[in-house]
């Protein structure tokens, strides 16, 4: 019986230990890309619904992890956590508030908020422009959580 116990235990551990199914691994992270197309805050909060987040992207191996991802799954403009919903123009992490001075990759000329609406980052690798935008919050894109392994 104790065997029987030790051993359940072992496998429940063992299944636990890796990202959930269908959800990719890289560096103690697991990722999903989402296919329905949500506003940011939809798809904020259904990352939430996992236990997961938008991603907070800190470096330069994660940013080209994640656009060599969304470019094999042509999966077009993603959802990330960089907003500046709460503070106008300053551009932070979502929900952990961490400002993007450690590691950021704006397209030329971005963030431009050229529509009042602009709070809100997209990350995208297709027809020549790869790296973030910021665009309306209001928009449907896909999107992409980011949970610790």
């Amino acid at each position: 019986m104790i065997r029987l116990v030790l051993l359940l235990a072992l496998t429940a551990h063992c299944v636990n230990a890796g990202c959930p199914n269908a959800w990719k691994e890289f560096n103690g992270f697991c990722y999903a890309f989402n296919i329905e197309k949500v506003n940011w805050l939809v798809a904020a909060a259904s990352c939430k619904v996992y236990t997961a987040r938008l991603p907070e992207i800190d470096s330069s191996e994660k940013n080209e992890f994640l656009l060599k991802e969304i470019a094999k799954l042509n999966s077009g403009p993603s959802w990330i956590g960089a907003s500046s919903r709460l503070h106008h123009l300053v551009w932070e992490w979502v929900p952990s508030l961490a400002n993007l001075n450690r590691f950021s990759n704006w397209q030329p000329g971005e963030p431009n908020d050229r529509a009042p609406s602009e709070h809100c980052a997209v990350i995208q690798n297709e027809s020549g422009k790869k790296g973030w935008v910021d665009v309306s919050c209001f928009l449907e894109k896909r999107f992409i959580c980011e949970k610790k392994l």
